[in-house]
């Protein structure tokens, strides 16, 4: 009976300090690229009180979720490079690049896809991979009582193909290509776009 007993207490005591399982918002997946030169700031959810250890590279912080389970980290400036792994607790995220990330916002001429445009831009196109950029269409999704938690279900993309870029907004495939090619360093392009959306929305 009491060696049971010493089984299930230590059961009980491994469990209660193992790291409660994370979640973090969509943005944060496979593939994507962080912002050199400057603080990484990383969110998520757990249970409330919950200790959270974040890791990038050789840089980790430890946090503690708010009583909404909500955390948030903030790890040192990056230098240029990759790829990296980060990781929440349990979460992890792979092929992380660190370089120069764009917001590009708009409306019709910034959704305005590559496949549109071959007519004048196919020999620019062709055959054209480079899998230091990355790209990440944000989904049309709104709501009229507030501030959505999170995005939509979408993903970072590598350019590693031809076809692959034919989707991506051409203003950010090409503005990424110099970018890229001027600095040397990996380039994300989140294009968040609304066609026939007035200026006074952004």
């Amino acid at each position: 009976m009491k060696k049971c007993l010493t089984v299930v207490f230590s059961t009980l005591a491994i469990l209660s300090c193992s790291k409660a399982p994370v979640t973090l918002p969509v943005v944060f997946q496979d593939h994507m690229v962080l912002q050199r030169e400057s603080p990484v700031p990383v969110w998520g959810w757990t249970k409330p009180g919950a200790k959270v250890t974040v890791s990038l590279g050789e840089s980790a912080v430890n946090v503690k979720a708010g009583k909404d389970g909500r955390f948030h980290a903030v790890l040192p400036e990056q230098q240029p490079g990759g790829p990296f792994t980060l990781t929440a607790n349990d979460a992890v995220v792979s092929d992380v690049l660190i370089g120069d990330v764009f917001l590009c916002s708009g409306q019709s001429n910034m959704e305005l896809p590559v496949k549109r445009c071959l007519d004048v831009v196919a020999e620019d196109v062709k055959d054209y991979v480079n899998p230091q950029i990355r790209y990440l269409r944000v989904p049309l999704a709104y709501d009229f009582d507030g501030p959505r938690k999170d995005l939509p279900a979408c993903s970072w993309e590598v350019l590693d193909s031809t076809e692959k870029a034919l989707s991506w907004g051409a203003v950010s495939y090409f503005t990424a290509k110099a970018l890229q090619r001027e600095t040397g360093v990996p380039v994300g392009m989140v294009n968040s776009s609304v066609g026939g959306s007035p200026i006074e929305a952004w």
